[in-house]
């Protein structure tokens, strides 16, 4: 590191680490943290022990897929006091893992052990860091894992690719990006690890495929669409007139998306981090996401990492450190224009880095990067 970068890598480092300490700490004096793991623990002891259809109950709400069910079943199989101490150790060991394998599928940056250490630290400081009893982090970190292996190790990069569709709203950019530029071993591999998992899902529960998910398709429906449907903390959800709207909205994005994964197919390094750092940012547009996804910035803050002015890295860090719309939305007026900013912040901030991955990927014509980006040597 350079002298300039050492006290904010050490600064970043002392906040990352108070950061994970309160989040331990919040998970000890407050049960009702983990809300979200337990239920996922309820649902998979009810298909692993009872044989359980979640899909096809009256009361239907399991918005997981029915792989996700398969691939989290083996937690039923822990006593309920060690549950929570279980998932936060492992929890942790991803929320250090996750920003070192998104550095790492940019290699194209000579300096990348500075930038693993700034990006680690900053990512550990962040609010949505803080959440670990959740499962966003492990998904983006096996979807990452596949883009970092996909030329190097295809067979081993579908299966990370198929292991992280159990949260398909946080693997679809990378799935997006293996369709697009045709790494076509990759998408098979992950595409018949997503049926071994449903059709596990559907054999030991003794279900059609063909009931099971048109089933999970209405969950979903009932969840997050229609008058009463979720919204969520980034989704444009919020300032469309009807789902009809929002839908037109997300698919647009979705058209350039894919325009630029087509013209840029060939990439790699930072030019291929950046296209799949705008299908992050369109996920969290066009889909519910609570705050704890927000570590789907980090491929974007990744980019600005290589280049963009310190100020607007710090402006963004800042804001990813806050929680501006939770912590700031009961001081401001609850009606006027300030106050609409404050609680559409996230939002604002995932269009403005999408208009700025958008401008990268504009100044810089896709080229294949001449640094092998193969996991060798890591």
């Amino acid at each position: 590191m350079t002298a300039g970068e050492r006290p904010i890598a050490r600064a970043l480092a002392v906040l990352a680490w108070l950061n994970l300490a309160l989040a331990v700490f919040v998970i000890a004096t407050q049960p009702e943290r983990a809300r979200d793991l337990n239920t996922m623990y309820d649902w998979c002891r009810q298909w692993l022990s009872g044989r359980v259809d979640l899909y096809r109950l009256p009361d239907a709400a399991t918005d997981y897929p029915p792989n996700a069910i398969v691939l989290f079943s083996p937690l039923a199989l822990l006593p309920a006091r060690w549950l929570v101490p279980a998932w936060t150790i492992c929890s942790l060991a991803l929320a250090l893992l996750l920003p070192f394998v998104v550095v790492r599928t940019a290699r194209s940056d000579r300096r990348w052990r500075t930038s693993t250490a700034i990006a680690v630290a900053a990512f550990l400081c962040w609010a949505s860091a803080r959440t670990l009893l959740q499962f966003s982090v492990l998904s983006m970190t096996l979807a990452f894992s596949a883009l970092w292996l996909e030329d190097a190790a295809p067979v081993a990069s579908g299966i990370c690719l198929g292991l992280a569709l159990v949260k398909p709203h946080i693997a679809l950019p990378v799935a997006l990006w293996a369709v697009v530029s045709g790494r076509w071993r990759n998408v098979a591999t992950a595409s018949m690890v997503v049926a071994a998992g449903v059709l596990a899902y559907c054999a030991y529960a003794d279900a059609s495929p063909f009931e099971t998910i048109p089933a999970y398709w209405r969950v979903l429906a009932a969840t997050y669409s229609g008058a009463d449907g979720l919204v969520g903390v980034t989704s444009v959800r919020r300032w469309a007139a009807s789902d009809a709207a929002w839908i037109a909205v997300a698919a647009a994005l979705l058209t350039l998306l894919i325009a630029m994964a087509w013209t840029s197919r060939r990439a790699t390094g930072l030019d291929r981090l950046a296209v799949v750092a705008c299908g992050c940012l369109w996920s969290l547009l066009a889909f519910y996401h609570n705050g704890n996804n927000l570590i789907l910035v980090l491929p974007a803050f990744v980019v600005m990492l290589a280049g963009a002015p310190l100020a607007a890295l710090a402006a963004v860090q800042l804001a990813l450190m806050i929680d501006v719309p939770a912590r700031l939305g009961g001081l401001v007026p609850p009606r006027g224009v300030l106050h609409t900013l404050v609680i559409d912040f996230d939002r604002l901030l995932v269009l403005a880095m999408l208009g700025a991955m958008v401008l990268f990927w504009w100044r810089h014509p896709p080229a294949v990067d001449k640094i092998d980006a193969s996991p060798k040597g890591a």
